[in-house]
């Protein structure tokens, strides 16, 4: 077998090994939270067909923070087939959340392999399709994997925007308005991506602006027929306060050694944690000339969530 037959062989085997650990793993019952719901709300009604925001959900204007007058679109337009055939079957959304986590897996050693190597990439997928709180969270019903996938696919095409081949430009610019229409965070991938094409060539080439310009076209029109990033604006308008962003950022390092968690030891989670970061430090600082297009998504994205009113846990 030659070498590139092998790398796609094994990445292949390895999904299969995560497909089956993570769809035997499913739990038949769902927690009792509030996204979900209104995400399920919303796919039915593609299946019914009718106007996708109409859940019954009514918004508390003194209380924003609960959930948004209606949730992004792709989500719930992938999974309104699942309804239809299935309808209100857990196991089934989560098997279709579980498609989604190995979409953004195979996304994810397609970004890393260049960078990393086939062997290391591989190690990276694994980590993250094993890891306790990815396996825990397959059993949520929600929009995270499928954003992760469309995140990496777009870092993935804007590190190759000016490869041969003028489709790429807006392939990028629809694939960024997906992650936007998958959560309204993806926004930050414009920032990100502009950031990105200046550091590369000091200015914005031609690509770039077709790309940036039609994602932003695609992300007006969205927002037109389903304003959902005005219930977002108008809940960071009424909840946000100077102190915010420093008591956000205290919650999510306390949360972000549940990356390590596990039943026995709440120090060695920690220790994990903080050595793993350490180690990331360490080689983005022995690396900080090679930028990525994963470096300029991240300042943008963690800004943003550390401005939100309030903290959204690990996913």
């Amino acid at each position: 077998m030659r070498g590139p037959t092998i790398r796609v062989a094994s990445l292949a085997a390895l999904l299969l090994l995560l497909a089956v650990f993570h769809l035997t793993t499913i739990r038949n019952g769902h927690g009792w939270g509030d996204d979900f719901a209104q995400y399920l709300h919303h796919a039915k009604n593609i299946a019914l067909g009718l106007p996708c925001s109409e859940t019954g959900y009514i918004l508390n204007p003194f209380q924003r923070s609960l959930a948004p007058a209606a949730y992004p679109p792709l989500a719930p337009l992938l999974m309104a087939p699942v309804y239809r055939y299935a309808r209100l079957s857990f196991p089934a959304f989560k098997a279709e959340m579980v498609m989604f986590l190995l979409l953004a897996l195979a996304l994810i050693w397609s970004f890393f392999r260049p960078r990393l190597g086939p062997g290391r990439s591989l190690l990276v997928v694994a980590l993250v399709g094993f890891n306790p709180f990815v396996w825990e969270f397959k059993n949520s019903i929600a929009p995270n994997f499928l954003f992760l996938a469309l995140t990496y696919l777009s870092l993935q095409l804007l590190h190759t925007l000016h490869d041969a081949g003028a489709w790429r430009a807006p392939l990028l610019g629809v694939s960024i308005f997906l992650a936007c229409a998958t959560r309204s965070l993806g926004i930050v991938l414009l920032p990100a991506a502009m950031l990105y094409e200046y550091r590369r060539h000091r200015r914005i080439p031609a690509r770039g602006a077709v790309a940036l310009s039609l994602a932003a076209l695609l992300i007006l029109l969205q927002n037109l027929a389903l304003p959902v990033e005005d219930s977002y604006l108008s809940e960071l308008r009424a909840t946000f306060t100077a102190r915010t962003p420093l008591a956000n950022a205290w919650e999510y390092f306390r949360e972000a050694s549940a990356i390590w968690g596990n039943a026995y030891s709440r120090g060695a989670a920690v220790a994990l944690f903080l050595a793993s970061f350490a180690w990331a430090a360490v080689g983005w600082w022995k690396d900080r000339r090679n930028v990525t297009a994963l470096e300029c998504f991240l300042p943008f994205y963690i800004a943003a969530i550390l401005c939100w009113p309030s903290t959204q846990g690990l996913r």
